[in-house]
């Protein structure tokens, strides 16, 4: 079934299609039955099917061969390629003959070679603007650097970099304590509890004896010093 407008039958004879050579289900060459083009910004592709409904395969178009080509007899060159510089002088009468020519891949091959000329041409404009601001800047870097340079900036810091000091990295001390160990002494332990002496009042070392005389300790009970200055008898 045909698969509508714009896909044309496959005509050997006809020196404007293209052929679309495919291997079909037996592995077997065969060639396409419709065609058609489909051209974007930049690509020409050949489009072929077996009919309406059925799948499309796409390659891109390329100019075929000329049987004859001009590579060294009078009149143009078929090497020289300048004449389909979008900027030639004669473009207009290079794409006249083109019209003419009926050739599909001369077409698409001519439209990718100017397409990629223009972005050829951007891409140098861009880099030469582009070196012309580095250039720029780099005149100006210059002559920022000779001021300082004349004016001996570095030699004129030496005396203020040498008098000042970087700040110290920030330390965390511990709170101090005494770590010295007191020695113990045998009166420091609580007493024996005699019979009908208050268990609690024997027992603490501060408290009222009822026995004997008052002993005497080498070191304050109340500051751990030997020799006291705080007016607490011993």
């Amino acid at each position: 079934m045909h698969p509508g407008e714009g896909w044309p039958l496959f005509n050997a004879s006809n020196t404007t299609h293209y052929p679309l050579v495919f291997l079909n289900e037996q592995d077997q060459p065969e060639v396409a039955k419709y065609i058609c083009f489909h051209t974007t910004d930049k690509e020409t592709h050949l489009v072929r099917t077996w009919g309406k409904g059925e799948t499309e395969y796409a390659t891109p178009l390329y100019t075929k061969a000329y049987p004859s080509p001009n590579f060294s007899h009078h009149g143009i060159k078929d090497t020289d390629l300048n004449i389909f510089h979008p900027v030639h002088i004669s473009c207009l009468l290079v794409d006249m003959a083109l019209v003419n020519l009926k050739d599909p891949g001369v077409l698409a091959d001519v439209h990718r070679l100017r397409t990629y000329h223009n972005s050829l041409t951007h891409v140098k404009r861009q880099h030469l603007e582009l070196d012309k601001e580095e250039n720029h800047v780099e005149a100006k870097l210059l002559t920022v650097e000779q001021c300082l340079t004349s004016c001996a900036i570095c030699t004129c810091l030496q005396q203020h970099l040498l008098a000042t000091c970087p700040p110290s990295p920030p330390t965390f001390l511990l709170p101090t304590c005494d770590y010295r160990v007191l020695h113990i002494f045998a009166a420091q332990g609580p007493p024996d509890v005699e019979e009908g002496e208050d268990s609690q009042e024997c027992c603490t070392i501060l408290g009222k004896r009822h026995w004997g005389a008052k002993l005497k300790f080498l070191y304050c009970l109340r500051c751990n010093q030997d020799s006291p200055d705080d007016g607490v008898e011993e």
